[in-house]
């Protein structure tokens, strides 16, 4: 696990094991396993999970993390995939209809995120190739970023799986993305954690980094309620802090090199892996169709503590993911930092709201004076554009998504990088 070979037993119903090991990019793989022998122990009643995932333009990745749940210890004839194609340009649509041969195809025309319309499902015969027991692919008309793919995904499975008479009646809910690696005991590690404790909502997973899979990059998030934002360790006052002291001493801290094991209750746990109790999303509700990306995994878990549900981490079930200040862009800040005070007028009291966003506008301006100083003007426009727009409650997609791109050689060009004498430098990641 977390990119070390392993080898887990999973109990057979004749008795016999079957042994996964670590041999694709960290990942434990099963040997072939009889399809006709099932992996549920015998005298247990195995659980049904639906498998929301979201892609755009990323058709190979999400064929991968496909491929990754077909081969879970966890009995796959009891997950039904339901992927949200959200307005690929890529035919991502097309190209996993042709590699796994899903059983549904589901049109769904509408450009508001938070009122599905899906169309008569176009239906395939025979069974799809990964060998879940459903698999389905629902094609968006307009890109309704993560947010608003995974609310199309939880509509269709309450809609169409979540019948009183379907066998496919799912107890769980798991959120998947598409640029994770999985390995094979992922999913069976959630659902022990939520089956040993029906107090608990949702179950999170520890992520470790991509390139680097013995480095844990993700655990334990906690909700400053002074400053709105999320912290690796509780604020002061916090319930949990001095447990939480505790255990950062005792494993070295809750990021990097370290061995975890164990689960850990916290405020914040990520949709990268997240599995819901069916019953409490019914009563908790959808995400915040508002949002489009970004907080919209974390305001659903501090709507589901505010319902009394427990949010966990298990420590011991992994996902592999690229870290997430990999992939940002002042774009992706502006979802961050708008969408985060909406999260906060759900949980703070009105005297606590009013301190912490006055705070944060003041920082938000600050910073964009500072952008618009150092020459950033892009950069500043979007900050100022954040303030402005939590104001007037502008939901949704940003429009202006940042200068065009151009080609590196004309643009040197232009801006008379070729000239001589010139001097040119060059900032490098590690």
């Amino acid at each position: 696990d977390g990119g070390k070979r392993v080898t887990e037993q999973t109990p057979r119903t004749n008795g016999t094991t079957t042994t996964s090991t670590g041999t694709v990019d960290g990942l434990a793989r099963p040997v072939a396993i009889d399809a006709t022998e099932s992996r549920e122990p015998v005298g247990t009643r195995t659980p049904n999970i639906a498998v929301a995932m979201v892609t755009w333009n990323r058709k190979e990745m999400i064929a991968r993390v496909l491929e990754d749940l077909s081969v879970q210890t966890f009995p796959v004839d009891h997950l039904d995939v339901v992927v949200c194609d959200n307005a690929s340009t890529d035919g991502t649509a097309e190209y996993l209809l042709e590699r796994f041969a899903p059983e549904r195809m589901v049109d769904n025309p509408t450009p508001e995120a938070h009122e599905p319309n899906f169309q008569v499902p176009t239906k395939r015969e025979g069974k799809n190739t990964l060998g879940v027991r459903s698999l389905t692919i629902v094609k968006n008309t307009v890109n309704a970023g993560g947010c608003g793919g995974f609310n199309t995904d939880m509509a269709f499975v309450e809609r169409v799986l979540d019948d009183a008479g379907s066998e496919a009646r799912p107890d769980y809910l798991w959120l998947v993305d598409d640029d994770v690696r999985m390995p094979a005991t992922t999913c069976e590690r959630l659902v022990g954690v939520a089956e040993g404790d029906p107090g608990v909502g949702l179950v999170g997973t520890r992520t470790v980094h991509i390139e680097k899979p013995e480095e844990t990059i993700e655990t334990t998030i906690y909700f400053n309620p002074e400053t709105g934002l999320m912290d690796d360790h509780p604020p002061r006052g916090h319930r949990l802090e001095a447990s939480h002291r505790e255990w950062a001493k005792e494993v070295g801290g809750p990021k990097g090199v370290h061995e975890y094991s164990g689960v850990r209750e916290v405020d914040v746990v990520s949709a990268c892996s997240l599995l819901a109790r069916w019953s409490a999303v019914r009563e908790v509700g959808f995400w915040d169709w508002r949002y489009f990306i970004y907080c919209d995994d974390a305001d659903w878990c501090l709507r589901f503590a505010k319902a009394g549900k427990k949010v966990v981490l298990n420590l011991d079930a992994t996902v592999l993911h690229t870290p997430w200040h990999y992939k940002l862009t002042p774009a992706r800040l502006y979802y961050a930092q708008r969408n985060v005070i909406w999260m906060m007028e759900k949980v703070l009291p009105a005297g606590e709201l009013r301190g912490v966003v006055g705070r944060r506008f003041r920082s938000l301006l600050k910073d964009s004076l500072y952008a618009m100083a150092m020459r950033r003007q892009f950069h500043a426009e979007i900050i100022r554009r954040t303030a402005r727009d939590v104001c007037m409650g502008k939901t949704g997609k940003l429009e202006a998504i940042g200068p065009s791109a151009e080609a590196l050689r004309p643009a040197a060009e232009r801006i008379g990088l070729f000239r001589s004498g010139a001097r040119i430098g060059f900032l490098c990641g590690d």
